[in-house]
């Protein structure tokens, strides 16, 4: 193992750290604070010379950045077309009143949707119309605001798409869409079914549905949702197809990013979206802030930080897959949660590349860091999702702060956890001889 010099290995550790606090104590400036993060690792690794233009520049990942610009823009078409708000009203109306099955119904519709496009997109979409739903029946739309927020971030972990944490896992191990979807999907959905059975469980007044109820719901028009019913069945294939695309990438030798810039740029095309209202649609500051971190992470891969971790972990990990198996989904899952998903995983990413292998007994380990990290963002109110639907929860007297979401969201997430835990390890063992 190489020497580690003493000097760039502090300067990156506190330039990552501080950065890090700061975007978490101030979430409404974080892409700036990060820039500031970013300008001075160049700085600074400059002046020390341990950080050169090279590495800075294949710091960046590019293919983790073009896929998430490729399905933001996917999920900006959907949602100006009216498709996920169309499908979301069409699950209302099948509940019939029952307000129960309601509730199981945008649980669902939240998870399959954030399978497809990033958990942020499918919050603020899908969110707001069953907030109205449960208006319209005159019952309170809190627990819908928790459970989306909740399988929004759930469903993301099941694709390579859904999440951005995935989409940094994915594309810096060269794993593939089908590998991704293979591995995880199950298990996502089986947390899916239990975490809604706790949902029902400890928010009682989902079980009261009112007279009015069917005959409300009846009165909601699906195509009402749909701003041009053609335009809508032609995205719906264009997504179709892009879905597939990033099915067969390994097949195609096509990295993902590019895959999904094309779907993108199709889709703009098939439904004469004007580029300039598409592309105000995108979530630049969470590219932005992805890019910056990129830099500031680089820096600690350039100080010599990421050999030293990468080989305990090899050795460790070595020595007893199961016990690795449960640090890391656990260390994945309160990291993510104090530090931000996106953060957690860009930091510990380098250190499982060129350690952990993509398949074998040790590659349970990415699935368990992949886990860790979706259930990681539903630990506190400080997911990206959240914030992004923090300023509808106020307008309904909601304030998404730790204590109700602790008394909401916990036994949703440490029940999720056990039964992930208690999965893999499983699944291990069964690759042990």
């Amino acid at each position: 193992m190489p020497e580690v010099a003493a000097l760039p290995l502090a300067v990156s550790v506190v330039l990552f750290v501080g950065t890090v606090i700061g975007a978490l104590l101030r979430a409404n400036h974080r892409t700036t604070i990060a820039f500031g993060g970013a300008i001075l690792a160049i700085v600074l690794g400059t002046w020390l010379e341990f950080y050169t233009a090279h590495s800075i520049l294949t710091a960046v990942n590019f293919d983790a950045v073009t896929l998430l610009l490729g399905m933001m823009i996917l999920a900006g078409l959907a949602g100006r077309t009216g498709l996920l708000q169309a499908v979301a009203i069409r699950a209302a109306k099948a509940a019939r009143g029952r307000l129960w099955l309601l509730f199981l119904l945008f649980c669902f519709t939240a998870l399959l949707a954030s399978m497809v496009f990033d958990n942020v997109s499918t919050v603020v979409l899908l969110v707001p119309v069953f907030v109205s739903i449960a208006d319209v029946l005159d019952r309170s739309p809190v627990p819908f605001l928790f459970a989306g927020i909740v399988f929004a971030n759930l469903g993301g972990a099941a694709t390579l798409i859904g999440s951005t944490t995935n989409i940094l896992i994915g594309t810096a191990a060269g794993l593939s869409f089908a590998s991704v979807f293979a591995h995880l999907a199950p298990l996502v959905c089986a947390i899916g079914i239990v975490g809604a059975g706790v949902f029902l469980a400890t928010h009682p007044s989902i079980w009261r549905s009112g007279k009015a109820s069917a005959a409300s719901l009846r009165a909601l028009d699906t195509r009402r949702a749909l701003e041009d019913p053609r335009q809508a069945r032609i995205l719906a294939a264009v997504i179709a197809g892009t879905l597939l695309l990033l099915f067969l990438h390994n097949v195609l030798r096509l990295p993902a990013g590019p895959i999904a810039l094309f779907g993108a740029l199709v889709g703009v095309l098939a439904v004469k979206a004007d580029v300039d209202t598409t592309l105000k649609a995108v979530r630049w500051d969470i590219l932005l802030f992805l890019i910056a971190l990129y830099i500031i992470v680089g820096a600690l891969g350039a100080s010599g930080m990421f050999d030293v971790l990468g080989n305990a972990l090899a050795s460790f990990a070595d020595h007893n897959v199961l016990l690795a198996v449960v640090v890391v989904l656990w260390t994945a899952l309160f990291g993510s949660g104090l530090l931000g998903g996106v953060p957690f995983i860009m930091a510990a990413v380098p250190v499982f590349v060129g350690w952990i292998p993509t398949v074998g007994p040790l590659s349970v380990l990415w699935w368990s860091l992949a886990i860790g990290a979706a259930l990681g963002e539903n630990l506190t109110p400080r997911s990206v999702s959240a914030l992004a639907i923090a300023p509808l929860a106020r307008s309904l007297g909601t304030h998404l702060a730790f204590r109700p979401w602790i008394h909401r969201v916990g036994p949703v997430c440490l029940v999720s956890a056990l039964l992930a835990t208690g999965a893999l390890l499983y699944v291990t063992q069964c690759f042990i001889p």
